[in-house]
Order: structure tokens, then sequence, then C-alpha cells
């Protein structure tokens, strides 16, 4: 990612997962939406690991498995999320202009 260092690259990782766990933690403290929380975290995350998969930190740690996951299904469940996402507060503007 950064560095050629595996380590250092784990490091700065872990840092960055835990600024998206936090921002996460302020959007929820803000709009009290867990599922808009919830989305912002595996987005930041998706792409977290997207950045850091061409590194070897995944190749040392015998992580192979996480880089199919990360480009190979993680995008789609977070394109079914932001879908699901979108379709719920539709759906709930929907109803509140109808009963007016």
């Amino acid at each position: 990612m950064f560095w050629s260092s595996p380590s250092a690259d784990l490091e700065i990782g872990i840092f960055l997962l835990i600024v998206a766990l936090i921002t996460s933690i302020i959007i929820y403290a803000v709009t009290k939406k867990i599922f808009a929380s919830i989305l912002v975290i595996s987005i930041l995350s998706n792409l977290i690991f997207y950045l850091n998969t061409d590194s070897r930190l995944f190749d040392i740690y015998n992580l192979k498995w996480m880089v199919v996951f990360t480009l190979d299904i993680w995008p789609y469940i977070n394109i079914l999320l932001i879908i699901i996402f979108i379709s719920f507060y539709a759906h709930k503007c929907y109803k509140i202009k109808k009963n007016k």
C-alpha cells in the first residue's frame, strides 16, 4: 500500500479501519440510522482493503482469500446494500408524501 513493509501496511490498514469505525459511529450518533452507518463502514473498509490488495501483506500472512473476497465479492455486497438503502428510504419518503 504505502511501503514495501507488510508490517507497516498492516499498521496503516488497522489505523484506517479504526478511522472508518469512528466515522461510522459518528454517523450513527448524528443520524440514528444504523443501516447508514453499516453502509458507510462497509464501503470504507472495502476501499481500504482494495487499495491494499497489491501489497505483499496478503502474501506474507497467507491471506489470499481476503484479496479474492475484496475484489470479487465485497463490491457486490456494497452495491446490494446501496440498493436496499435507496429503496428503503425512497419507500419511506413515498409513504410520508402519500399521507400528506
